[in-house]
């Protein structure tokens, strides 16, 4: 299955993450009750650009399939939780899906 044509990218912003979608939008795409547990490659970066780190970010989901965002929210609490900045530098952050 191919996935649609867009591009998510997530900044934290006060701690919370601001998302940032361009492209063609599909939501509330169904599997029919199954389970899914998808992985997907997400990078984060600092702002200027320069990949800090990819992470295989995998979710759970049951009926709907999940959305960009909440892959890059999850990427964005990985790279808090591995320290790959110092703390006040989170909020530069984002990450951008494969």
């Amino acid at each position: 299955m191919e996935s649609p044509s867009r591009i998510t990218t997530l900044r934290l912003k006060d701690g919370v993450p601001v998302n940032r979608t361009s492209g063609p939008l599909t939501t509330g795409s169904s599997t029919g009750g199954m389970k899914i547990m998808a992985e997907r490659l997400v990078d984060v970066s600092r702002s200027n650009g320069i990949v800090l780190h990819t992470f295989p970010i995998t979710l759970e989901s049951s009926g709907v399939i999940p959305e960009d965002a909440e892959y890059a929210t999850k990427a964005l609490k990985a790279a808090a939780h591995a320290q790959l900045v110092p703390d006040e530098s989170l909020a530069g952050l984002t990450a951008k899906m494969h």
